[in-house]
C-alpha cells in the first residue's frame, strides 16, 4: 500500500481524502492480510512516523491560514519522539517527549485487538470535510483511515496513549507570518499586540520573520488560547491573522504560504 507523507503525515484535506479512497480501493481489490501480534513490528528510524492521529472539526476544512497554526493531535516517530496537542475548553497545550517501545507496542496491540488491522471500519467522507484521521505505519504495510463520524477506533487510540510523561513545549525560536486584516465581528475578545515590542504587525507581512524572546512567548500563548479558525491579534484599530511555526513541531517547512495559496 502506498505510504503517505513519511515525516509529517499531513496533507491538505482534499489530497488526504483522495489517498484514503485509493487505499480503500486497493484493499477491496486485493483483500486484507491477517494481522498477527508478531507482524506489528515498526521501523525505529527517527525519521519514520509510526503513529499519527488527528481530527478536523472545522466545516469545509481548514480556513485559509489555519493549517499554518495547526498541530496534529498525536505523532509518534520510530525512535519514540512524541508530539501531542491537547485541547481543553478552547485552549491548546503542545506536549513533547519520548514514548518507550513498550508503550508504542501497547497502542498497536490495542488497535490489533479491535481488529483495526484486519477489519477496519470503512473510511467515510462528508461534504463538510470534518472527521478523524489515523495513520499507522508498520514495517510491512501502512494503514490509513478517515472517518467523517466518530467510532470506537479513534478514541481508543487516543485513550491508550498516556501523555503524563510529556512536558510542555516551549519554543526558543519561531517564524511569524502575518496575514490579511480580519473582520472584527468574528472575534469577541482579540489579543492586543503590546506597544513596547520592537515592531508592529502592520509592518510585517506574509513573507515572514524570525521571532524569539518575549515576542515569541506572547505569540505562542496567543495562538494556543484561541479556538477560532484563525488566530487574530489586534494592533491599533486592525485585527491581523497570524501564524507561528516552530521547527520540529509545526507541519511544513519554509517558505510558508499561509495566505498566498
Amino acid at each position: 500500500m502506498k505510504r503517505v507523507q513519511k515525516r509529517q503525515c499531513m496533507q491538505p484535506v482534499g489530497i488526504w481524502l483522495a489517498m484514503i479512497m485509493a487505499a480503500g480501493l486497493l484493499a477491496a481489490c486485493g483483500g486484507r492480510t491477517q494481522q498477527t501480534a508478531e507482524s506489528l513490528a515498526y521501523s525505529t528510524d527517527a525519521e519514520e512516523l509510526v503513529i499519527f492521529a488527528d481530527e478536523n472539526t472545522t466545516p469545509g476544512g481548514y480556513a485559509i491560514g489555519q493549517e499554518c497554526n495547526h498541530i496534529p493531535r498525536l505523532r509518534i516517530w520510530g525512535d519514540g519522539r512524541t508530539i501531542y496537542a491537547d485541547i481543553q475548553e478552547g485552549r491548546r497545550r503542545v506536549l513533547v517527549g519520548q514514548t518507550p517501545p513498550e508503550k508504542i507496542n501497547a497502542i498497536l496491540q490495542t488497535l490489533a485487538d479491535m481488529q483495526y488491522f484486519t477489519n477496519p471500519p470503512d473510511s467515510t467522507f462528508s461534504g463538510a470535510g470534518t472527521g478523524y484521521r489515523i495513520g499507522i505505519h508498520l514495517q510491512d504495510e501502512d494503514h490509513d483511515s478517515f472517518w467523517s463520524q466518530p467510532n470506537e477506533i479513534y478514541p481508543a487510540l487516543i485513550g491508550s496513549f498516556d501523555p503524563s510523561a510529556l512536558t510542555d513545549f516551549v519554543p526558543n525560536e519561531g517564524y511569524l507570518v502575518v496575514g490579511p486584516r480580519l473582520r472584527k465581528e468574528i472575534f469577541t475578545d482579540p489579543v492586543v499586540w503590546p506597544d513596547n515590542f520592537d515592531f508592529q504587525l502592520s509592518d510585517a507581512d506574509a513573507s515572514g520573520r524570525t521571532v524569539n524572546g518575549e515576542t515569541l512567548e506572547f505569540l505562542w500563548q496567543a495562538i494556543n488560547r484561541q479556538p477560532e479558525p484563525l488566530t487574530g491579534i489586534r494592533d491599533g484599530e486592525s485585527i491581523y491573522a497570524v501564524a507561528v511555526f516552530a521547527e520540529g513541531i509545526s507541519v511544513g517547512e519554509p517558505p510558508f504560504k499561509c495566505w498566498n495559496k
